[in-house]
């Protein structure tokens, strides 16, 4: 086997087993080659770190099939791949479901007997033998299947390995996948020769969970067994003397060994290095991630590149550092945590002042109707109709369903005439549009209404005079009515009315330069 693209660590170590080799001849990928003297066994393995930046992995498409496990890797273009399913020779087709390039293969199916391991858009799950599995487009870009079950949660799936099948010795191959889904392991057993016996399902499951999975699958095995190493070949020595023609396969793409760098540091609580902090999830912004233990120390690869690794714990204030890495180099970026510090609640609704958009009234929901990071618990309400004064076309008149007939803006619940629109005319002598149509008093007046709500000779004060409101419309809210003088108001609110009474004039002053006399509001109105 050709190992001088191998990066990083090469261990040999004695031990009852034999000797292991661990060597890196990809990014995210770590290959193992263990031999082993009682019984005699060669096997290879593969870890997969799948979160790892540019590795991703592809099964056979139907068009596909029919092929040797080095030939399909040559296909696509794939840095590793083994053997998968269960196949018949007639047809090629799969034992269980299989999909590949994004759809299922045409007359397959999973069943209670058969699990399943999907793929797809950063998604994995290794299904046991039941419920039965079908293919889901929204996700699924590949699935193969096998059987029996190795590991289940932990433990060997013991009840499925007492047939002869799983009792005898074979030649193996299996896949299985950590507890938190981010390290796929693909794994060959030789068999059926002098150098290599082959295991059986038990031996298997222990193989699997000491290398580190949670949940583990056997797949088609004997002769077919196959595992191709761009580099390297057929790393195993087939049953068969060469490589078998099988259904389907499972690739691997990853990035060249030596395009890659290490970031490492250590997590503490505050400047104090000494003070370690284990349960910190350690993530590299779109690439791996992992929690730390009682070392606080993490060490990931990513390819040669600017990265950004956040670290964070409950409890403490999140950090992020930024930090390059060259190729086959080894960067250190250590982070020291603060301890949070209780958020200030003033309203004590249970959203952080700094996160509150109505900091000093409760509102839990942070409820925004009209999205200008104003909470409408403090966005002035002066008529409670449940429409904030600044988008009611009525502040002071309840009219929750803002109806505006004539569409001049005014609502309907405080125009006298609700039908009309605005008189473009109005107003000439007031500096207002003027519309010459709208001649005399307008029948929606009422002239026995009180004279106490709007007198637009007012306007003729000037700036600053007593009266004058904000734009330059004068206005007062004759008292003892609801809601009280404008200046008693949220400044809101109080804007709001100005804009309301302009419009008013806008649309009623015309008949004061007519001599209609001053608008009046209609009996039973509040102002």
């Amino acid at each position: 086997m050709r190992l001088a693209a191998s990066l990083l660590l090469t261990l040999t170590a004695a031990s009852s087993f034999g000797a292991d080799t661990w060597t890196q001849p990809f990014a995210g990928v770590r290959k193992l080659y263990r031999t082993t003297t009682s019984p005699r066994e060669e096997i290879h393995a593969l870890e997969v770190r799948l979160d790892t930046p540019g590795v991703r992995l592809r099964s056979t498409a139907t068009g596909e099939r029919r092929r040797t496990v080095s030939s399909f890797a040559n296909l696509v273009g794939a840095q590793v791949a083994i053997n998968a399913d269960f196949f018949s020779y007639t047809d090629y087709a799969t034992v269980g479901l299989a999909a590949g390039d994004g759809a299922p293969w045409p007359g397959t199916a999973d069943s209670a007997s058969m699990g399943t391991f999907a793929f797809g858009a950063g998604r994995f799950e290794l299904a046991a033998l039941a419920p039965t599995v079908t293919f889901d487009r929204s996700w699924m870009l590949g699935v193969v299947s096998g059987k029996p079950d190795l590991l289940r949660g932990g433990a060997a799936a013991s009840s499925q390995h007492a047939t002869s099948f799983c009792t005898t010795r074979h030649p193996r191959t299996a896949l299985g996948l950590s507890q938190d889904g981010r390290t796929l392991y693909l794994a060959v057993v030789d068999g059926r020769s002098a150098a290599s016996v082959g295991m059986t399902c038990a031996e298997l499951a222990t193989l699997l969970s000491g290398l580190g999975a949670h949940h583990a699958m056997n797949l088609d095995g004997g002769g077919s067994s196959a595992m191709f190493v761009r580099g390297q070949g057929v790393v195993n020595r087939p049953s068969d003397g060469a490589e078998r023609v099988v259904a389907n396969h499972l690739a691997v793409f990853a990035p060249a060994a030596n395009a890659v760098g290490t970031l490492t540091g250590i997590v503490s609580d505050g400047p104090n290095t000494a003070a370690r902090l284990a349960g910190v999830t350690v993530r590299v912004t779109g690439g791996p991630s992992l929690v730390t233990d009682t070392t606080g120390l993490f060490a990931l690869q990513v390819p040669a590149a600017t990265w950004t690794i956040t670290a964070s714990k409950p409890g403490f204030v999140t950090q992020s550092i930024t930090r390059t890495v060259t190729a086959g180099a080894t960067v250190w970026g250590s982070m020291a945590l603060a301890r949070e510090t209780s958020p200030v609640d003033t309203d004590l609704d249970g959203v952080a002042d700094t996160q509150d958009n109505c900091p000093a009234e409760a509102n839990a929901d942070q409820r925004d109707a009209d999205r200008d990071g104003l909470g409408d618990a403090c966005d002035g309400d002066a008529d409670g109709d449940g429409v904030p004064s600044e988008d009611d076309n009525c502040p002071l008149d309840t009219n929750p369903g803002q109806e505006d007939r004539d569409g001049d803006g005014l609502g309907d619940a405080c125009d006298s005439a609700p039908n009309e629109p605005r008189d473009a005319g109005a107003g000439r002598d007031a500096g207002l549009p003027r519309d010459a149509s709208s001649p005399g008093a307008d029948a929606g007046d009422d002239p026995a209404a009180p004279a106490d709500h709007f007198d637009a000779g007012a306007a003729a004060d000037g700036p600053g005079a007593a009266g004058v409101q904000p734009g330059g419309c004068a206005c007062t809210v004759a008292p003892g009515r609801a809601g009280g003088t404008p200046a008693t108001l949220p400044f809101v609110a109080t804007v709001a009315v100005a804009a309301m009474l302009a419009r008013r004039a806008a649309k009623h002053g015309s008949r004061e330069a007519r001599g209609a006399g001053p608008f009046r509001s209609r009996p039973g109105r509040r102002a």
